[in-house]
C-alpha cells in the first residue's frame, strides 16, 4: 500500500461508489482501478487523478491532498519535498520589510549601554541578550568594526542581523556555518534549501556580506556542538550563545576576544564560499570573461536583450556612458550565447502580455529605459514568434503557479551552474551559487518541469504568443498608432 492507495481507498469508502460505477466513469477497466486502490499500480497520467478526484465528488482540498500522495508516490518523498521545497523558494524569494521588533531593540544610547559592561558578561534571558548583542554590533559597526560569526543561518538570526546592518550596507559580515552532506547528491537537501533564502535576503541587505561553508553530517553536528554553537566575533567583543540567541556570554577582555577570533579562523580556512555576489551590472558583468553560456533563463517576463537584430530594440536612458556600453556588450554576448543554440528562454503567458501592452521590462533598472510604443513591441513580438518557429530561439511558456517570483530571475548555465538576479526597482543583486547539493536541486526542478508538461511545449507555447499578438493588432492603441504612420507617410509623399 501507498499513501495515494490508501487516500483513494479512504474517499472511495466513503463516496459509497461501486467500483465497477467509478472505473466506468473514469474510462479506466475494473481490474486497474483495483490496482490502483490496493497499491499494487499507480496511475501512469495526473489527468486520471484528477478525473476520479471530480468522480468522487471531492472539495479543491481534498483533491489537491490526493494529487500530492500521487506525486510523492511517483517521486519518492525526499524527492516531492525538495522539488516542493525549490518550487517555494522560487515562488517566493523576495526581499521582506525590516522586522518592527527587531528595530525596537535598537533604540537606545549604545555608549551607555555598552559601557557597563564588565569583561564577562552573563546574559541568562533572551531579551537581555538581544538588547546586549545589538548595542554591542551598533557600537562596534559604527566604529568601522567587521562582524565574524559562525551560526547556522536560521532564519531568526539572519534578520537580526540583516536589521542591525540595515542603515550600513558596506560593513564586512563573514559568516561561517555547516551545510549537510549526509543525504549525498541523492538525498532531499532539505537542510541546505531551507537556509538558502535567509542567506540571499542578508546578502542583498549588506553589500560586505560573505557567507561560507563547510560540510558535515547536519545531525551529527548539532548533536556534537557545545552549549553555545554560535560565534560573534567583533574588533573588541566575542558573543558565544546558543542557537536561538536565548541565553550567551560577552567578552571583552582583549586575551579572550583574541582567543575566538583564532577559533574562527581556524574554522574559516576549511570553508568555501556558498555563492558569489555582485550589485551591479558592471561588476557582474566583470566576472563573465569564463562564462560558459545559458541552458536556460527563467522568469516572469520574457528576455529582450537577446531579441534584437542590429541596434538595440530597448533604447537605454543610462547617464553612465560605461553601463550602456557594457549593456550593449551584453547583448552581443547574449547573441553569441543564445541565438541559435539550445538556449531556452522560460516564461509566463501574464508576463509576456504586461510587456505587449504596457512595456514594462523588467530585466532592466528602472529609469534606464524608455518603454517602446505599442507598434514596436508587436514586432518584437513577431520576431519571437518567428524565432520560436525556426527554432533560433526555444522560447517557451510556464504554467503561471510554478512561475518565479516577480523579483527575481533564474539562470541555469550550460555546465549547469545556477545564479540568481534579485531586484527590487532600480535595485540588483548578481549571485552565482557555488554549493552543489543547491545546484543539484534547481536544476532537478527545473528539468522536472520540462517532463511534467509545465513548461509548455513549443505547439501550445506558439498558440498563446499568436493569441496575444491577434489582441495586440486589434488593441486600438496599435490601430491609432497605425493611422498616426500612414497619415505620416502620406504627408511625406
Amino acid at each position: 500500500m501507498s499513501g495515494f492507495s490508501d487516500m483513494l481507498k479512504k474517499y472511495t469508502d466513503m463516496s459509497g461508489m461501486t467500483v465497477v460505477s467509478m472505473a466506468k466513469q473514469c474510462g479506466i477497466d475494473r481490474a486497474t482501478l483495483h490496482k490502483f486502490i490496493g497499491g499494487e499500480r499507480i496511475p501512469h497520467c495526473r489527468e486520471i487523478v484528477e478525473k476520479l478526484g471530480r468522480i468522487l465528488m471531492l472539495s479543491s482540498e481534498d483533491r489537491d491532498k490526493l494529487l500530492e500522495q500521487y506525486n510523492i508516490s511517483l517521486m519518492g518523498d525526499e524527492v516531492y519535498r525538495r522539488r516542493k521545497t525549490v518550487k517555494q523558494i522560487l515562488g517566493t524569494l523576495t526581499m521582506h520589510c525590516v522586522n518592527e521588533d527587531f528595530r525596537q531593540l535598537f533604540s537606545f544610547n549604545t555608549a551607555v549601554d555598552t559601557a557597563g559592561m564588565t569583561d564577562v558578561t552573563v546574559c541568562g534571558e533572551k531579551n537581555e541578550l538581544m538588547r546586549a548583542l545589538a548595542a554591542i554590533l551598533l557600537s562596534e559597526i559604527s566604529a568601522g568594526s567587521a562582524l565574524y560569526i559562525i551560526a547556522q543561518p536560521e532564519p531568526f538570526i539572519c534578520s537580526f542581523i540583516k536589521d542591525i546592518l540595515s542603515d550600513r550596507r558596506d560593513t564586512r559580515l563573514v559568516h561561517v556555518f555547516c551545510a549537510d552532506n549526509s543525504s549525498g547528491t541523492s538525498g532531499d537537501n532539505g537542510h541546505n534549501l531551507g537556509f538558502f533564502p535567509s542567506v540571499c535576503e542578508l546578502a542583498y541587505c549588506c553589500k560586505g556580506y560573505a557567507p561560507f561553508y563547510y560540510y558535515d553530517n547536519i545531525s551529527a553536528h548539532i548533536n556534537s556542538a557545545t552549549l553555545l554553537p554560535t560565534l560573534i566575533v567583533t574588533e573588541n567583543y566575542a558573543v558565544c550563545a546558543d542557537n536561538g540567541l536565548d541565553t550567551g556570554i560577552i567578552y571583552r577582555d582583549p586575551k579572550t576576544v583574541d582567543f575566538y577570533r583564532r577559533q574562527f579562523d581556524t574554522l574559516y580556512k576549511r570553508c568555501d564560499p556558498l555563492v558569489a555576489i555582485n550589485y551591479s551590472f558592471i561588476d557582474a558583468y566583470k566576472n563573465v570573461g569564463s562564462y560558459k553560456g545559458h541552458r536556460l533563463t527563467l522568469d516572469r517576463a520574457p528576455s529582450l536583450f537577446i531579441m534584437s537584430e542590429g541596434d538595440p530594440s530597448i533604447r537605454l536612458l543610462s547617464s553612465e556612458e560605461r553601463t550602456r556600453e557594457l549593456m550593449l556588450e551584453c547583448k552581443e554576448m547574449l547573441d553569441r550565447y543564445c541565438v541559435g543554440s539550445d538556449y531556452t528562454d522560460v516564461f509566463t503567458e501574464t508576463g509576456l502580455r504586461e510587456y505587449v501592452f504596457t512595456g514594462r521590462i523588467a530585466e532592466i533598472p528602472e529609469g534606464r529605459y524608455a518603454p517602446s510604443g505599442i507598434r514596436e513591441r508587436v514586432e518584437i513580438l513577431r520576431k519571437m514568434i518567428r524565432c520560436t518557429e525556426s527554432g533560433k530561439v526555444n522560447y517557451r511558456i510556464i504554467a503561471e503557479e510554478n512561475s518565479v517570483s516577480d523579483s527575481l530571475r533564474v539562470n541555469i548555465g550550460n555546465d549547469s551552474s545556477v545564479s540568481f538576479i534579485m531586484r527590487d526597482g532600480s535595485k540588483r543583486m548578481f549571485l552565482m551559487v557555488h554549493e552543489q547539493s543547491i545546484i543539484s536541486a534547481v536544476n532537478d526542478y527545473v528539468d522536472y518541469l520540462f517532463t511534467c508538461g509545465v513548461i509548455y511545449g513549443k505547439e501550445r507555447t506558439l498558440g498563446i504568443m499568436s493569441k496575444i499578438l491577434g489582441e495586440a493588432e486589434n488593441s486600438p492603441a496599435y490601430n491609432v498608432g497605425k493611422s498616426a504612420a500612414s497619415e505620416e507617410r502620406g504627408n511625406k509623399e
